[in-house]
């Protein structure tokens, strides 16, 4: 049985007793919170395999996607590892180790909401006078704005003689990767990220664009996606930093 550990006889030397109880309660609920996150990624990861080898053809997994629990568990042991790597200031007869919040980067674009008193609340309770401001208390939070799709209208005005009603003029068209085809140089980009960089399938964006309120059925769709990696050889060519070992595989229209 554990003989409890005699409280100390001066403030000071409590003090520090409660600091270092602390600090070893804060790193045991950093582990359990790793244990749990560990447990729910095992889980998931033996219904995935399951899932694999139960189900239907059509829906099993494939090996490469099981990968995804290998960056999983890398990003929980840099957590950790992050954890026990925080700066430690030195207080009296204590070592305390330094927290903090990571600030977002500054190059992002910032609004300020502001959420003041009423005006009947910026009265002192005491003797009736006015508030004034001392100071303010900031936070920050990341927000998302979600893709907007928009038309865009090429008019190329037409000009002709009044006299003698021949030599008609228009500027001409502005180029465009695919020829005849309703998806702008940003959609074409977008679809190319979304496929090969993010791993997003076309049906998927299909999905998404149907969900923001565009339709594009296969059938009507007015350029073939096929057609992505010969504009994506032109990058590559003009662009050599940007080019990739994988050969680029499209199957859908867009």
């Amino acid at each position: 049985m554990d003989v409890a550990e005699p409280l100390p006889s001066t403030v000071e030397a409590l003090r520090v007793l409660l600091l270092r109880r602390n600090d070893e309660l804060e790193e045991r609920n950093a582990e359990l919170e790793a244990r749990d996150a560990e447990i729910a990624q095992l889980r998931e990861y033996v219904r995935l395999l399951r899932h694999q080898r139960f189900g239907k053809k059509s829906e099993k997994v494939s090996p490469d996607q099981l990968s995804i629990f290998n960056e999983a568990e890398r990003e929980v042991a840099e957590a950790i590892s992050r954890a026990k790597e925080r700066d430690e200031i030195q207080v009296p007869a204590h070592t305390r180790k330094k927290g903090g919040r990571r600030p977002l980067p500054e190059s992002l674009p910032c609004i300020e909401v502001i959420h003041d008193l009423p005006e009947e609340e910026k009265v002192c309770a005491r003797d009736g006078s006015r508030l004034v401001e001392i100071g303010r208390e900031e936070s920050e939070q990341l927000e998302i704005i979600p893709a907007k799709l928009r038309r865009v209208r090429h008019i190329r005005p037409k000009y002709g003689c009044p006299t003698c009603k021949r030599g008609v003029k228009v500027a001409k068209a502005p180029l465009q990767p695919i020829p005849k085809s309703i998806a702008s140089p940003a959609l074409l980009a977008h679809v190319a990220t979304q496929k090969f960089v993010d791993g997003m399938p076309l049906y998927r964006q299909e999905v998404a664009l149907k969900r923001i309120g565009v339709e594009l059925p296969r059938s009507t769709r007015g350029c073939s996606a096929t057609r992505l990696p010969s504009l994506q050889t032109c990058t590559v060519r003009a662009h050599p930093r940007t080019s990739t070992n994988r050969p680029a595989s499209v199957k859908g229209t867009l």
